[in-house]
């Protein structure tokens, strides 16, 4: 049994039961109005009639927009479902759904001037097309839009305008009390030291989106809503502030049983009716490999747009993955074909690294075009640590020609230093 799935103009959006499926209708797209800054987010909600059974899933329902600038080039974009939420309690950052779900598209125009734009909405019966709309860009005008960051065809970074990028900041990978309460904090106070960046892990106990359903989650392909929300508040409260996001899409532990071991609570783990009977299944099965495809498009569809977000990170010390020198061909190949995925689905051309707990791997992922840029992770009880740091960093840069950011760095991993080395604390 397939869902019917209804928007109308007063009743919100509801499934029915239907038995028979129908051709997608597009009854409506309402765009947050003009102007939209350059750089900034234009956003339309789509209004549809559709049967499909998971709106997450896009080979089951898919939305999308194609974008003609004012000099008649086009990019595409997908759309995403959302269950929108509101904010109950601004003290405790305490949210509560909002009405039912819909379809959206997001898009960040990159010229000033009149944009026209069409609407689609893909089903396993067929296509609607909705007539074609315009929007306004205008120049940006916030104080602190510089577009999007870009590997300049150096060791550099630069935004859109031509300033650099040079990230500084610390790993705030997740929320220890509320996302929004926490990173509120944490971002005007990196702001107020001159910090301009931080990195953040899509993990499981903290803005996560997909894992074993219970604790708020719901399994495969059924993307945490709560979450979204706050991603969508915390990149739109980078870019009013400056602050740029490494966003890092994978952990080592949810694909290792001995390192930080996640596996078992894992929803591609078959114990969890996943389809992967090994860790190393991860990165080899084809089903793993769609699955992890959608929720890439899911992340691109809803957060593509944003110019806050400097690089997707593809996974944390991949290398910390069960049987990781045995399965290093596969992590490579998937390395490959997920980078390659991303830059085809992403019409911003963010930015695309990994990284390894050692910093002897590897060179075949760090030659890969698209994989901009490398990065490592530093724990030495070294009282010069910082000419540790600064030596891996010219190294890097000088074997791979791209610009190097060192993403981790301390002086051990647990509470045994050596007397002495780190006085102040």
């Amino acid at each position: 049994m397939k869902y019917f799935l209804l928007s109308l103009h007063c009743f919100g959006t509801f499934f029915i039961k239907m038995a028979v499926a129908q051709q997608p209708v597009i009854h409506e797209v309402i765009d947050v109005g003009d102007p939209v800054e350059q750089y900034g987010k234009f956003e339309a909600e789509v209004r549809l009639t559709a049967t499909f059974s998971n709106p997450f899933d896009y080979e089951d329902i898919r939305v999308e927009g194609l974008f003609t600038g004012p000099n008649g080039r086009q990019k595409e974009v997908e759309g995403f479902y959302i269950q929108a939420f509101e904010w109950t309690d601004y003290q405790t950052g305490a949210i509560a759904p909002k009405g039912n779900g819909t379809f959206r598209l997001r898009f960040a125009p990159d010229q000033p001037g009149i944009w026209r734009y069409t609407v689609s909405c893909v089903t396993q019966t067929g296509t609607a097309i909705f007539q074609e709309k315009t929007f306004e860009c205008v120049a940006a005008f916030s104080p602190l839009n510089r577009g999007f960051v870009r590997s300049a065809g150096s060791h550099y970074l630069q935004f859109e305008d031509g300033d650099s990028f040079i990230p500084l900041g610390h790993n705030m990978a997740w929320p220890v009390t509320n996302a929004y309460t926490d990173y509120k904090r944490w971002i005007e106070d990196l702001s107020a030291a001159g910090g301009n960046s931080f990195r953040l892990w899509q993990c499981p106990w903290g803005l996560g989106l997909e894992w074993r359903a219970g604790n708020g989650y719901e399994g495969l392909m059924r993307y945490r809503q709560s979450n979204s929300f706050y991603l969508d508040w915390l990149f739109d409260y980078c870019a009013q502030k400056g602050v740029h996001v490494m966003v890092c899409l994978h952990h080592h532990g949810a694909v290792s049983t001995q390192v930080n071991p996640d596996w078992k609570d894992n929803p591609y783990n078959a114990m969890n009716g996943g389809p992967c009977e090994q860790t190393q299944d991860f990165f080899k099965n084809a089903t793993a490999q769609r699955l992890t495809r959608n929720r890439l498009r899911y992340i691109i569809a809803r957060w593509g747009y944003q110019r806050s977000i400097w690089a997707w990170e593809l996974f944390n010390e991949v290398d910390w993955t069960d049987g990781y020198a045995e399965n290093a061909a596969d992590i490579r190949r998937w390395h490959t074909d997920m980078a390659d995925f991303l830059r085809e689905k992403d019409p911003n051309g963010h930015l695309i690294t990994t990284s390894f707990a050692d910093t002897g791997r590897d060179d075949e992922t760090w030659n890969h075009p698209d994989i901009v840029p490398t990065q490592t992770h530093i724990y030495t009880q070294a009282s010069n640590i910082e000419q540790v740091v600064a030596k891996n960093t010219l190294r890097y840069v000088q074997q791979y020609g791209k610009p190097a950011l060192n993403a981790e760095v301390g002086l051990g991993i647990a509470g045994d230093l050596l007397p002495g080395l780190d006085p102040q604390g």
